[in-house]
């Protein structure tokens, strides 16, 4: 008689199968328990309703939070900034020329804004909606994570108390190098938690793509590879890891896949890094090697100090470091692996070279802070827990950074007497110098050329030719152009007059010794996009004939002579 509870055997299933079935079956069955567990203690303790015993409702919860961040973040920015801010126009700059690298950063921001434009136009809000659906990535794994070490509604809080940290909320409303690497670093802690804990391949697979992909937006995953290294040598539990496959795949994975940027890289002289290394500072003295890294250690208390008061209502003003049990020493690791020790890696390298390192280059780190904070200090009784509280603060901090942003481009130009990059009038300069190039030549405008990036970018994106950039000042950061390609192809060249040039006189006469063929320049007055009496933005413009129209009108002038 066949016994309908038990499992069907067949041939080729031998006793290690077996084996690995069962232990997956408990690891499952352990998985479940735990988080049964912690869902019992918060019911116990007042937390939660006992409904919540059959039903989670911080789940809900979370979507909830993440559908209303994700919407405001994408409305509030569309509305009230007329002219896209600079990271999202640099990202289109570079992302119009599909370049492996670009003399700043990797190139995956750039292809990930493009590829938007390419499929919404110049309009504002995909380019929002896109950030923000990155924050929301990087958050479900914060949250994924959290509902792993922590119970559900504490998982939630780990989430929301990110909201009083600049780089969580307003930050977040651009697409830049910081809001698309964030989820992938997110991800790659949640696929190396999931591949110690599960034990399985996938999860070491997962890692290795996150690492592998997010290293082609910046290189500060690199940082996070060895926080993991570290908890791999010297975490008991990860040790074992290196027993299996696992590891060795995910190297061969993350190497794989940024093979390509690294050819890229060496055949550009390292370009990226000889940026970094200018933009870091070195003073030269001897007392930078102390100085820095302390500085650089007081500049992220900014970040750190606001989610941990969010925290108060939980954990209280004394935040004692609770006594752990030996099955949570490899969650806390981990958790340290992702966020103190990148950061002490980063201080060690401040005090080795002496550098000043910027704060923006930190912004993935404390992608954990709140599941940390939560997870390593003791928690108040019980009955002093107000998680009310903290979501409550957490809404206020989310309502005033949103407040903020309107609030700025409205007062900066009337009480400082100053636009912003937001209020730069972006698509009629765009307007005007196609107007130009189409008055004496057929066809899109081929090429925009300018000694300042920024104005030639917003012509490039907001101009229907979505044309090429010359950088004038400084040919070797758009390599994809030239000065013999512009007066092969012909284009405007355009920049921004100042009050010590005030009709262009000196640029004009510069344009001539580069250019011989350039037409008679224009000047061209625009408005700001800005509340308050501002001055206008002026710009001296001239167009390139191409050489196809320059033989034309010499060929036309040979048969006038003759």
């Amino acid at each position: 008689m066949i016994n309908a509870n038990q499992p069907l055997s067949w041939p080729g299933r031998t006793a290690l199968g077996v084996s690995l079935a069962r232990r997956k079956a408990r690891i499952r069955g352990t998985r479940r328990d735990q988080q049964q567990a912690r869902i019992q203690s918060e019911a116990a303790d007042g937390i939660v309703g006992a409904n919540s015993l059959t039903r989670d409702r911080s789940i809900p919860a979370f979507w909830m939070m993440l559908a209303v961040f994700v919407a405001l973040w994408t409305i509030v920015p569309t509305v009230t900034q007329p002219n896209l801010p600079i990271d999202s126009i640099e990202m289109l700059y570079w992302g119009r020329e599909w370049q492996l690298g670009y003399y700043k950063h990797p190139p995956l921001p750039a292809w990930t804004a493009q590829s938007t434009a390419m499929i919404f136009g110049n309009a504002h809000w995909p380019i929002y909606f896109v950030a923000e659906l990155a924050a929301a990535a990087g958050f479900w794994a914060i949250w994924k994570l959290g509902r792993e070490v922590l119970s559900p509604w504490r998982a939630l809080a780990a989430v929301t108390v990110l909201q009083g940290c600049y780089q969580f909320n307003w930050a977040t409303a651009e697409i830049n190098n910081n809001t698309i690497t964030r989820p992938f670093w997110a991800l790659a802690v949640l696929m190396m938690y999931w591949a110690l804990e599960r034990r399985q391949l996938r999860y070491w697979i997962g890692y290795g793509l996150a690492v592998g992909v997010g290293l082609w937006s910046k290189y500060d995953l690199m940082c996070l590879g060895a926080g993991m290294t570290w908890l791999l040598l010297f975490n008991r539990d990860a040790r074992r890891a290196w027993r299996t496959p696992g590891p060795y795949l995910a190297a061969v994975i993350i190497v794989a896949i940024f093979a390509p940027h690294v050819y890229w890289l060496v055949q550009n002289d390292f370009v990226t890094l000889r940026y970094a290394m200018e933009r870091a500072d070195h003073g030269g003295r001897w007392t930078d090697h102390l100085v820095n890294p302390l500085v650089f250690c007081l500049k992220q208390l900014p970040v750190v100090l606001p989610v941990l008061l969010l925290t108060n209502p939980i954990v209280g003003w004394r935040c004692r470091v609770r006594k752990l049990g030996s099955n949570e020493l490899l969650s806390r690791d981990l958790l340290l692996a992702a966020t103190i020790v990148p950061c002490v890696l980063v201080v060690l390298l401040s005090a080795v070279t002496g550098a000043s390192l910027r704060t923006g280059w930190t912004a993935q780190f404390w992608c954990f802070a709140g599941v940390l904070f939560l997870f390593v200090f003791e928690l108040k009784p019980a009955a002093e827990q107000k998680f009310s509280r903290t979501f409550a603060l957490c809404g206020a901090a989310l309502v005033a950074s949103l407040l903020m942003v309107p609030a700025h481009e409205m007062l900066e130009p009337l009480l400082l007497h100053k636009a912003s990059r937001v209020h730069f009038p972006g698509a009629s300069l765009a307007q005007a110098a196609e107007q130009l190039w189409t008055a004496n030549e057929e066809g899109p405008l081929p090429t925009i050329a300018c000694g300042d990036w920024w104005v030639a970018a917003n012509v490039s994106f907001y101009g229907e030719s979505r044309c090429s950039t010359l950088n004038l000042s400084s040919a070797g950061r758009t390599p994809w152009s030239s000065d013999d390609k512009l007066v092969r192809t012909g284009g405007v060249l355009v920049e921004p007059l100042n009050a010590a040039d005030p009709e262009g006189k000196k640029i004009a006469e510069l344009w001539r010794e580069r250019f011989p063929f350039v037409q008679r320049p224009k000047i061209v007055t625009l408005p700001y996009l800005a509340p308050g009496s501002l001055s206008p933005a002026r710009f001296i413009m001239a167009s390139i004939p191409s050489e196809q129209r320059l033989a034309a009108r010499l060929n036309d002038l040979g048969t006038f002579l003759r």
